[in-house]
C-alpha cells in the first residue's frame, strides 16, 4: 500500500470521507505527518517495531573507536540498538563480539591496541552518531558486520510501502486513532479497553504486531560469551 492508501482507510474508518473519495491535499499532508509521526514513535517503544538491517564496515589496525549514524565514521541511519556485531578476519572467518553498553565497557582497563582479536564491543547512545568501542582495540583489519534495529522508513504518498503480512491493517487502524482529534471525530474512535472500537481494534493489531516480531534467538548458559543474548527478532530490510 501507499501512504495515501493508508491514509485513504484511516479517513474512511473514521467516516471522514466515503470509500474511493480522493482525499484533499491538504488532508493527506496533515495525514502524512501524523503517520511518519506514528510510525517513529512504534520504532522508539520498548518491544517496538523496527527493521532489522544488516551492513558491513571496515575497522582498520589500534583505531579503538567509531561513530556510526547519518554523519559518523560510518555513515548510515542511526541505530535504535545493536542486535549483532561480528568480525570477520581475511580468511573470511566470524568472530562473534559481545555487545555491551558504554558504562560496562568502562570498566575495563586496556585501552591500547593488542594483540589479540576483539572480543567485545561497547556502545554508547550519543546523538546524532552512536559511538562505538572495541575491547581489545583491534590487532589487524577486520570487516565489522553489524545487524541493528533501525525506525521504520516513512511512507511517501503515492509510494508503494512494502511490509510484511499484518502491517497494512495495524498501520490503517492506528493512524485511525491518531486522526480522530485532528478531524474532531474523538467520539468514533472509541477506547482501547473496548474491543469493538476503532481504538481497540487499533491496540490488539499493534499487540499481535509485537507478539509476531519477539523471538528468543537462544540463552546461552555463560553470559560472558559473545553472541549469548537475548534478543528481539523483527523483519528484515535489505538497503
Amino acid at each position: 500500500m501507499t501512504g495515501l492508501e493508508y491514509i485513504q482507510g484511516a479517513l474512511e474508518l473514521l467516516g471522514v470521507q466515503d470509500a474511493g473519495e480522493g482525499v484533499e491535499p491538504e488532508d493527506s499532508s496533515t495525514a502524512l505527518r501524523w503517520l511518519t509521526s506514528m510510525l517513529n514513535s512504534w520504532s522508539g517503544e520498548i518491544g517496538g517495531i523496527y527493521q532489522d538491517t544488516q551492513e558491513s564496515f571496515t575497522v582498520t589496525t589500534a583505531q579503538l573507536q567509531y561513530t556510526i549514524g547519518p554523519t559518523g565514521d560510518f555513515v548510515t541511519t542511526r541505530p535504535i540498538t545493536f542486535i549483532k556485531a561480528v568480525l570477520r578476519d581475511v580468511q573470511n572467518v566470524d568472530h562473534d563480539l559481545r555487545l555491551m553498553p558504554n558504562r560496562e565497557y568502562q570498566d575495563f582497563a586496556l585501552k591500547s591496541p593488542g594483540d589479540a582479536l576483539p572480543w567485545a564491543m561497547g556502545y554508547n547512545m550519543t546523538n546524532p552518531d552512536v559511538t562505538i568501542t572495541f575491547y581489545p582495540p583491534p590487532d589487524t583489519t577486520y570487516t565489522l558486520r553489524l545487524t541493528t534495529a533501525k525506525e521504520l522508513t516513512a511512507p511517501a504518498l503515492n509510494t508503494e510501502y512494502v511490509v510484511p503480512p499484518g502491517y497494512d491493517d495495524a498501520i490503517q487502524w492506528g493512524l485511525a486513532v491518531r486522526l480522530g482529534p485532528v478531524f474532531g471525530r474523538s467520539n468514533i474512535v472509541g477506547s482501547p479497553a473496548n474491543p469493538a472500537s476503532i481504538a481497540g481494534m487499533a491496540a490488539d493489531m499493534y499487540r499481535q504486531l509485537i507478539i509476531s516480531n519477539t523471538e528468543p534467538e537462544g540463552i546461552g548458559l555463560d553470559p560472558l560469551q559473545p553472541g549469548n543474548a537475548h534478543v528481539l527478532r523483527s523483519w528484515k530490510y535489505a538497503p
